[in-house]
Protein backbone atom coordinates (compact mmCIF):
# COMPACT_ATOMS: atom_id res chain seq x y z
CA UNK A 1 0.00 0.00 0.00
CA UNK A 2 2.93 2.52 0.69
CA UNK A 3 4.04 2.11 -3.14
CA UNK A 4 0.53 3.28 -4.09
CA UNK A 5 0.62 6.20 -1.70
CA UNK A 6 3.74 7.25 -2.70
CA UNK A 7 2.73 7.25 -6.54
CA UNK A 8 -0.16 9.20 -5.35
CA UNK A 9 2.00 11.29 -2.78
CA UNK A 10 4.78 12.07 -6.36
CA UNK A 11 2.45 12.39 -8.88
CA UNK A 12 0.45 15.60 -6.58
CA UNK A 13 4.05 16.67 -5.82
CA UNK A 14 3.51 15.79 -1.82
CA UNK A 15 5.63 14.70 0.68
CA UNK A 16 4.59 11.82 3.00
CA UNK A 17 5.62 12.96 6.51
CA UNK A 18 4.42 9.76 8.58
CA UNK A 19 0.80 8.17 8.75
CA UNK A 20 -1.59 7.83 11.77
CA UNK A 21 -3.39 4.40 12.80
CA UNK A 22 -5.42 4.03 15.71
CA UNK A 23 -5.13 1.23 19.13
CA UNK A 24 -8.37 -0.52 20.55
CA UNK A 25 -9.59 0.81 23.93
CA UNK A 26 -7.56 0.16 26.65
CA UNK A 27 -4.57 -0.07 24.63
CA UNK A 28 -2.06 1.99 25.10
CA UNK A 29 -1.00 4.83 22.75
CA UNK A 30 2.62 3.85 22.46
CA UNK A 31 3.79 2.05 19.30
CA UNK A 32 3.27 -2.06 19.51
CA UNK A 33 6.17 -4.33 18.76
CA UNK A 34 4.14 -4.59 15.08
CA UNK A 35 4.43 -1.21 14.13
CA UNK A 36 7.88 -0.95 15.61
CA UNK A 37 9.24 -3.87 13.29
CA UNK A 38 7.08 -3.28 10.17
CA UNK A 39 6.70 0.55 9.98
CA UNK A 40 8.74 2.53 7.95
CA UNK A 41 12.20 3.26 9.07
CA UNK A 42 13.15 6.24 7.69
CA UNK A 43 14.69 8.90 9.36
CA UNK A 44 12.59 11.51 10.67
CA UNK A 45 8.94 9.95 9.69
CA UNK A 46 6.23 10.62 12.00
CA UNK A 47 3.89 7.65 13.47
CA UNK A 48 1.12 8.40 15.90
CA UNK A 49 -1.79 6.57 17.06
CA UNK A 50 -4.90 7.56 17.99
CA UNK A 51 -6.81 5.79 21.25
CA UNK A 52 -10.08 4.28 21.05
CA UNK A 53 -9.97 3.45 17.28
CA UNK A 54 -9.63 6.92 16.41
CA UNK A 55 -13.45 7.21 17.50
CA UNK A 56 -13.67 9.26 20.33
CA UNK A 57 -14.75 12.94 19.57
CA UNK A 58 -12.53 15.93 20.67
CA UNK A 59 -9.63 13.63 20.76
CA UNK A 60 -6.23 15.62 21.16
CA UNK A 61 -2.85 15.05 19.21
CA UNK A 62 -2.12 15.02 23.68
CA UNK A 63 -4.09 12.27 23.33
CA UNK A 64 -2.44 10.40 20.91
CA UNK A 65 1.24 8.64 20.75
CA UNK A 66 3.20 10.80 18.37
CA UNK A 67 6.88 8.84 17.57
CA UNK A 68 9.44 9.82 15.48
CA UNK A 69 11.94 7.47 13.41
CA UNK A 70 15.60 8.22 14.09
CA UNK A 71 18.41 6.46 12.26
CA UNK A 72 20.12 3.78 13.59
CA UNK A 73 17.76 4.02 17.13
CA UNK A 74 14.66 2.88 15.71
CA UNK A 75 11.09 5.06 16.92
CA UNK A 76 10.71 7.02 20.14
CA UNK A 77 7.93 8.90 21.65
CA UNK A 78 7.78 12.56 21.33
CA UNK A 79 7.36 14.31 24.81
CA UNK A 80 4.14 16.63 25.22
CA UNK A 81 6.70 19.98 25.17
CA UNK A 82 8.68 18.28 21.64
CA UNK A 83 4.54 17.88 20.14
CA UNK A 84 4.17 21.46 20.59
CA UNK A 85 7.30 22.92 19.67
CA UNK A 86 7.52 20.89 16.37
CA UNK A 87 3.80 19.76 15.06
CA UNK A 88 1.37 22.09 13.77
CA UNK A 89 -2.34 21.04 13.42
CA UNK A 90 -3.86 22.49 10.60
CA UNK A 91 -7.58 23.02 10.73
CA UNK A 92 -8.12 23.90 7.43
CA UNK A 93 -10.18 21.43 5.24
CA UNK A 94 -7.88 19.30 3.50
CA UNK A 95 -7.91 17.37 -0.01
CA UNK A 96 -8.16 13.83 0.89
CA UNK A 97 -6.55 11.56 -1.90
CA UNK A 98 -7.11 7.97 -1.95
CA UNK A 99 -4.70 5.15 -3.57
CA UNK A 100 -6.55 1.57 -4.11
CA UNK A 101 -3.97 -1.23 -3.36
CA UNK A 102 -5.33 -3.51 -5.92
CA UNK A 103 -5.50 -0.75 -9.20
Amino acid sequence: MFNEVTDVALANKLTLVGQIHSHGPGWPVDLSLIDRSEGLHVGGYLSVVAPDYAMTRNTTIADCGVHEYVKNAGYRRLQQQEIQERIQLITEPAHTLVAEANG
